[in-house]
């Protein structure tokens, strides 16, 4: 399952499709991508089970963020013996 923001709509992408989770749901789950996180173990069940054929093309160039309001960010220094040095 890979969740995905495309045109700030929540969708799951499958088989190179987007299956617009609110539609797919019957509103089950919102159009809002950053709310799917809050009920994340339910959209997992449900999708586990659901029909997810419904899915229509779209362009990789309309994919943002998949969490548009993240709670924390994190920052790796992957160089960072670099400059402790």
């Amino acid at each position: 399952m890979r969740l995905a923001n495309l045109a700030g709509r929540a969708v799951l992408l499958v088989d190179g499709k987007a299956v617009d989770l609110a539609r797919a749901s019957g509103g089950q789950f919102g159009p809002d991508p950053q709310s799917i996180y809050e009920e994340f173990d339910e959209l997992r069940r449900w999708a586990s089970q659901a029909d997810l054929s419904a899915g229509v093309d779209f362009d990789p160039a309309d994919l943002d963020s998949p969490a548009p309001r993240p709670g924390q960010l994190f920052g790796i220094g992957l160089n960072y013996r670099q400059h402790a040095e």
